[in-house]
């Protein structure tokens, strides 16, 4: 029972860390990305309270992306676009200071999201500033990137509760069927090893046993 329980400790704690590395592994691969130059891309529209967001958002393989650009929005516009629900590991449920600016969120992760990072892209005063990292580790930054057209690699740092549960329950299993892999492939290996030397112990002593001498009858 103790061993029943050990190995399922270690598979759960093997599914936890088998989750960040696929959602680290996702992150990595997918960039640098190319920060959006205009505003063409916008699809929905979120609004804070104090603000009004037009957002796309873009989902493929173990990423989902959303980009929030706060600029004034016409009536026109206003009217055309689709009210845009946030998801809660997204920055644009944050207060910012700037009125006009970027605002940048990506999740990695995979069946679920389960990290993420956040960034912001002030332009208030018609001014440029570099790419600010609110939550995530930067590897890549171009500081010297002209306009919006940051380049960057960033592991995420905020953990999405639900993903990180259920892919670690997905992972967790197959765990279990390496470790159980593992158990076999390392027992037949003592197995053999025993089963040669035994054979090895076996011959020595009959390559050492004298031969049984034969008395001729008188």
């Amino acid at each position: 029972m103790k061993t029943l329980i050990s190995k399922l400790g270690l598979s759960t704690v093997g599914g936890a860390l088998l989750t960040i590395l696929v959602a680290f592994a996702f992150a990595l691969t997918s960039g640098p990305t190319s920060r959006p130059t205009s505003t063409s891309i916008d699809e929905r529209i979120f609004a804070d309270g104090s603000r009004e967001w037009r957002v796309k958002e873009s989902r493929y393989l173990g990423v989902t992306s959303v980009v929030g650009i706060c600029f004034p929005i016409d009536d026109e516009t206003r009217n055309t676009l689709d009210t845009y629900e946030p998801p809660k590991w997204s920055g644009l449920l944050k207060p910012y200071s700037f009125t006009r600016g970027f605002q940048y969120n990506d999740a990695y992760g995979w069946p679920m999201r389960t990290l993420a990072w956040r960034g912001s892209l002030a332009r208030d005063n018609g001014r440029s500033e570099s790419l600010s990292i609110d939550n995530g580790i930067a590897l890549v930054n171009d500081p010297n990137a002209s306009g919006i057209a940051e380049k960057v690699i960033i592991l995420p740092t905020v953990p999405i509760w639900l993903g990180l549960v259920v892919n670690t329950a997905f992972y967790t299993p197959l765990c279990w069927a390496l470790c159980a892999v593992w158990l076999y492939v390392r027992r037949s290996r003592k197995a053999n090893v025993s089963i040669r030397s035994e054979s090895a112990e076996h011959t020595r002593r009959t390559a050492t046993t004298p031969a049984p001498t034969s008395v001729a009858p008188a």
